[in-house]
């Protein structure tokens, strides 16, 4: 092929090209494979991908949904993918779930990508249910690991390194900028009663930074406004842009029906917590935030007649947009969703096909 195109015309057809159909050309000749497997052409490809999608704004939207079957005891992970576009129009095939089942331990999972070694890499936390010792919270029995598809392989942190106030939790870690960020609170021993046993009880919020590249934790601290959340409602975290979204939510009062549904604030420079910033309220009862989209429309579980509804919501016309039922399945992960080759060029690498049946 290169005695009529010279090389650098098939590098740059080769770069325009999906990533399903250059695995496939990995095996038209030896110099494709050594070409499409490099590390450089696999970074390069990623970015173009990138700079396409923005370009045409043909963006992908992960999302990811629970379910329990209470018969067999039985928990399901849900993955579908939708465009990022105003009809939030879904992709005809739901991906393959995962099911495990229930144990008494919390566990949190987290995947993300690590731009140093070209990796993908998941964090796991796991928490158990029952801790004899409540008084001490070094013994808090909390493990995280770290799995890295490349090597194939899993790296159990240790206890010194690990904070003493990370807790599992029930929403996937929010990834930015090669970091998770998951929300804690500060542990403390406290009596309750003089002859009670001490147990463990929350003190001020904070998010655990947790670094995918060097495998470190961190911390950024909450705007003082949700510092006193627990004693009013809860708060959860999301992706907004290249930055992070903190939504307080507020526990519906009959009393005081004006202080309802949830505050969203955005931090607008990453990395300072002096630049939180609040943005809007969303008025509802009870709303549950999946993620943003592009445009800044909120992803949004709601009540609609006495069902839930999955819905978009405007910030600027503050006009809601539904896009039906949400069935049995309980929603807790949106992100922006994109193939690559990355691992391609990992020998041990692992990876995973669908298993066909005859």
């Amino acid at each position: 092929m290169s005695d009529y195109f010279p090389e650098e015309i098939i590098h740059k057809i080769l770069l325009k090209l999906p990533t399903k159909s250059l695995i496939k050309f990995t095996i038209v000749c030896k110099s494709w494979q050594s070409l499409i497997k490099s590390f450089a052409f696999i970074e390069y490809h990623l970015r173009t991908t990138i700079d396409s999608c923005d370009q045409n704004d043909s963006h992908l939207l992960l999302l990811s949904a629970f379910s329990y079957d209470r018969t067999e005891q039985i928990g399901h992970e849900h993955y579908w993918l939708r465009w990022d576009s105003p009809e939030f129009e879904k992709l005809s095939c739901c991906l393959n779930h995962l099911s495990f089942k229930s144990h008494r331990k919390f566990t949190t999972l987290g995947f993300g990508y690590d731009a140093r070694s070209n990796d993908y890499k998941v964090l796991r936390i796991v928490s158990l249910l029952e801790v004899d010792d409540h008084s001490d919270l070094s013994r808090f029995a909390t493990r995280v690991q770290v799995y890295s598809l490349a090597r194939g392989s899993w790296n159990r942190l240790s206890a010194s390194v690990t904070p003493v106030d990370l807790r599992a939790v029930y929403k996937p870690p929010t990834f930015v900028n090669g970091i998770f960020h998951t929300l804690q609170v500060r542990l403390r021993v406290c009596y309750r009663g003089r002859y009670e046993e001490p147990r463990k009880c929350g003190g001020q919020m904070f998010i655990c930074t947790f670094n995918v590249a060097t495998e470190e934790f961190g911390e950024v601290m909450v705007p003082e406004a949700v510092f006193s959340v627990r004693s009013h409602g809860s708060c959860t975290m999301s992706r907004y842009g290249d930055s992070l979204a903190l939504i307080r939510h507020y526990d519906y009062n009959f009393v005081d029906p004006v202080n309802r549904g949830c505050d969203i604030w955005v931090m607008k420079q990453y990395g300072d917590a002096e630049s939180w910033t609040y943005l809007f309220n969303i008025y509802l009862v009870h709303p549950s935030i999946y993620g943003f989209k592009r445009c800044g429309e909120v992803v949004l579980e709601c009540d609609q007649h006495g069902r839930r509804t999955m819905a978009s919501f405007d910030p600027k016309t503050k006009q809601f947009n539904g896009f039906g039922r949400t069935e049995d399945y309980s929603y807790n992960f949106m992100d922006s969703f994109v193939e690559s080759l990355v691992l391609l060029d990992h020998a041990n690498a692992i990876s995973y096909q669908v298993a066909r049946t005859k």
